[in-house]
């Protein structure tokens, strides 16, 4: 109801073309000790085609850490702006000038850092024309008391479904009653009510999505949490412009209409029960379903399923974006022309070293007749650790049929050995510094980590980047094929 009456309250406008306008920014950054860091502004809605963010601008601060830059913009939009570990959300409308400090502070560390220092944490002072505006996810975050978007799934052992169901009811709507007084007392735009609508409920679906997957192994709880996102309903115009509610259709489509990995562990049924479940509940929106199909193609593209190509020929006669298309072909082509040409010398002469500072190469790890599987992760990455001991359970199980690797991307060899200790890691560990920076990560593509690469025993690349381990049964299925080839 509540939701409703703030829709009401819009105002109707009148179709306009819309010109790009600039926006200022400007302010200075604090120094991070041994590293050139960029002050960057990203879209909020991730590219289908490469699954990265869009980048706005990279910024270089000047000597004396000050910086300035000019960007176009059409119109009022939530923005991301990073510096070091930070990352901000801002929205910002067309002429905009905004002084974005960015403040360290150095705190105790109680989440990453491993032996028990202090670590750089971050912050950011803003002055703007619209403070009310710019800052209101800032001010949202206060009021609920927790960085808004984080997807947190109420997990007291001691609720029933029912009681879960009520707080994440409860926090939707606390939220929006907190929009509402924010919008009654400072007269906010229809363009920034709609988007903190579109976060807001994407963050509501996120928590469901979260009992869902939870749940995958209880009938009873996953029918219940499913009964309460059966009506939602998706469109672009939305997802352009909240990152939450971009990820939020994403994962709908995979754990509810198409039951993500509840649908069995062969890929090919995946991919075909999600390219199906698209063309039947979103081709009344054309440029939605565009974006679906192409993010589906992009990720199955890395493990390429056997049906792959045919339903690749069938994406290039549906999908109407052939920017779109083309950068699936072109990525589709590169794969293949790699796995039939064979590893050149970005991969072959990549160093890395030992835990005891030997130096190796990536070509030597490489042995005939034995398949290899590299897993690229880091110590400050979450989803990494929570992985490796699915990965372990792998590792051993195969250890005398194809060999481990495991392959840090770690700046600094001091957190990289200090995890191995913290999480009593195992097997052929090895670092390689230059990272994401590396010939090595430009050649495969690699902006993130956990990426698992698999090599069957010629030699050959099998899958440019897997599927999970803690998907157990695709991932020994996967396993098992390139042990056949």
């Amino acid at each position: 109801m509540k939701l409703k009456i703030l829709l009401s309250s819009l105002v109707i406008f009148k179709a306009l073309i819309t010109f790009s306008q600039t926006v200022v920014i400007k302010g200075g950054v604090y120094k991070i000790p041994g590293k050139v860091a960029f002050v960057l502004g990203y879209k909020q809605q991730s590219n289908p085609v490469s699954g990265t963010y869009d980048q706005l601008f990279a910024i270089k601060p000047d000597s004396n850490g000050q910086y300035y830059h000019e960007f176009k913009l059409a119109n009022p939009s939530l923005l991301s702006f990073t510096y070091g570990s930070i990352d901000y959300q801002l929205f910002v409308s067309p002429n905009d000038t905004l002084t974005i400090e960015f403040v360290e502070k150095r705190v105790p560390d109680t989440i990453k850092n491993y032996n028990e220092t202090d670590y750089y944490n971050e912050e950011i002072k803003v002055k703007t024309q619209h403070p009310q505006e710019v800052m209101f996810f800032d001010s949202l975050i206060t009021h609920t008391g927790r960085k808004f978007g984080n997807v947190y799934y109420p997990s007291d052992n001691s609720l029933d479904n029912r009681q879960i169901s009520e707080k994440i009811d409860q926090n939707y709507n606390d939220e929006v009653s907190y929009l509402i007084k924010y919008y009654q007392k400072y007269g906010i735009s229809n363009e920034l009510i709609k988007c903190a609508l579109n976060e807001i409920k994407g963050d509501y679906i996120l928590k469901y999505i979260g009992k869902i997957i939870l749940n995958n192994q209880n009938p009873e709880a996953l029918n219940f949490f499913k009964e309460k996102i059966k009506d939602e309903y998706f469109s672009s115009a939305s997802c352009e412009t909240s990152s939450f509610y971009s990820v939020a259709v994403v994962n709908y489509l995979q754990f509810y209409l198409t039951k993500g990995y509840l649908f069995g562990p062969k890929l090919e049924d995946r991919l075909q029960s999600r390219f199906n479940a698209i063309i039947e509940n979103f081709s009344s929106d054309l440029k939605l379903r565009d974006y679906l199909l192409t993010d589906q193609m992009r990720k199955y593209l890395q493990v390429m399923p056997s049906n792959y190509k045919s339903f690749l020929d069938n994406y290039c006669k549906i999908c109407k974006n052939k920017e779109y298309v083309n950068g699936i072909l072109d990525q589709y082509n590169t794969l293949v022309n790699k796995k039939t040409s064979g590893l050149d010398s970005n991969f072959t002469k990549q160093s890395v070293h030992t835990i005891h500072n030997q130096k190796a190469t990536l070509g030597s790890l490489l042995k005939k007749n034995r398949p290899l599987l590299i897993n690229f992760w880091a110590s400050w990455c979450g989803p990494c650790i929570v992985e490796m001991p699915l990965l372990k359970k792998f590792d051993d199980k195969y250890k005398d049929r194809m060999d481990f690797v495991y392959i840090s991307v770690d700046k600094s060899s001091n957190d990289w050995k200090t995890a191995i200790n913290k999480f009593n890691l195992s097997g052929n560990q090895y670092l390689m510094q230059d990272g994401f920076t590396s010939s090595l990560a430009k050649y495969l593509k690699m902006t993130s980590v956990p990426r698992i690469m698999l090599f069957d025993k010629s030699g050959k690349i099998h899958s440019y980047s897997t599927i999970a381990p803690s998907d157990q049964k695709a991932f020994d299925l996967l396993l098992n094929d390139c042990l056949s080839k």
